[in-house]
């Protein structure tokens, strides 16, 4: 059997490495993109989780969110509902490099995240993540809407977050209003000079 010479051998290895790395830039691609564009529901149910916890269905956390999103996407941002919540919320809803990377990862079909850490268990975690992905589809489908009023007048919620993003929120938009948006993890403010030029 003749000998490959080492021209040929350095050829056949490059044409290898070349192929290999081909499939592993596939495979990260298809990887990427499964993650970059999942649907509305999951966008919006994996932002429940980030903000309200697993059990986000049984708090209305998600509708006033979507509310938010929603102005912000036609009045502010003048963009789709997906780049809205992307800009909004700084990508946490694919970000794997986030501090709970994991809660970039659910699906519909209610596969165990990758990077879930061990502590939790999924098998646990699975129902509540399942119902509230059903909560972000229904709203998704305006089948439910938010509740957001204050002193009985139904207003648009502009801007979410915790008690302690709040505090720094009312220093840089003191007129802000707080409402009153049902049973929530969250505070949701509506900012009048925005009602004013868009609507309550």
């Amino acid at each position: 059997m003749p000998r490959m010479s080492d021209e040929r051998r350095l050829g056949v290895g490059l044409v290898a490495y070349a192929i290999a790395l081909g499939c592993i830039v596939a495979v990260f691609t298809c990887d990427a993109g499964a993650q970059a564009v999942p649907s509305l529901s999951t966008l919006l149910a994996r932002t429940s989780v980030r903000e309200a916890g697993w059990r986000a269905y049984e708090h209305d956390d998600a509708s006033a969110i979507d509310a938010v999103v929603q102005f912000r996407a036609e009045h502010i941002y003048r963009t789709d509902y997906t780049a809205a919540l992307m800009r909004y919320t700084h990508r946490a809803p694919v970000d794997l490099g986030h501090r709970r990377p994991w809660i970039a990862q659910p699906v519909p079909s209610g596969r165990e995240p990758a990077l879930l850490p061990r502590r939790f268990r999924w098998e646990h975690l699975r129902p509540h993540w399942l119902r509230t992905y059903q909560q972000a589809v229904d709203i998704v489908r305006r089948d439910v809407q938010h509740r957001c009023q204050h002193l009985g007048e139904r207003l648009t919620p502009h801007d979410w977050g915790s008690e302690q993003d709040a505090v720094r929120y009312r220093r840089i938009v003191p007129d802000a209003v707080q409402l009153d948006c049902g049973d929530t993890l969250n505070l949701f403010f509506h900012v009048p000079r925005y009602g004013r030029r868009f609507g309550p």
